[in-house]
């Protein structure tokens, strides 16, 4: 696996479309955190998308994350290159996006963390 900084991180396809999204709502991306992250809490701070707490508690916590971390939970899958969540590229709108992000955090919290399915 490559090994990426926060900055070549948001370089991947999906971190800039969340980026654009993210200015396409007035919120200014911050380059030290996870742009794809950034418009997931969006979806949820704007009250329109409900998920688990845990999902919320955990996405919170994803924006203190160091790359390697970001890179281990997000892109394990197959030895992936560059994170890739189901629905990014279909996604039209920011709140379509921050959803899709959202669902494969809660996606891979559950693989990453089985012991914590259904847990709430």
């Amino acid at each position: 696996m490559t090994h990426y900084d926060i900055d070549g991180l948001n370089e991947m396809p999906v971190n800039r479309k969340a980026e654009k999204m993210l200015i396409s709502v007035g919120n200014d991306p911050d380059p030290s955190s996870l742009y794809s992250v950034q418009l997931a809490l969006w979806g949820l701070d704007v009250g329109q998308l409900t998920m688990e707490t845990s999902v919320c508690e955990f996405t919170r916590a994803m924006v203190a994350w160091r790359p390697e971390r970001l890179m281990n939970f997000l892109m394990f899958d197959e030895g992936a290159a560059a994170y890739d969540p189901p629905g990014w590229e279909t996604a039209e709108t920011p709140m379509e996006l921050a959803l899709a992000v959202l669902d494969d955090i809660e996606r891979k919290m559950i693989i990453h963390f089985p012991w914590c399915a259904g847990a709430e």
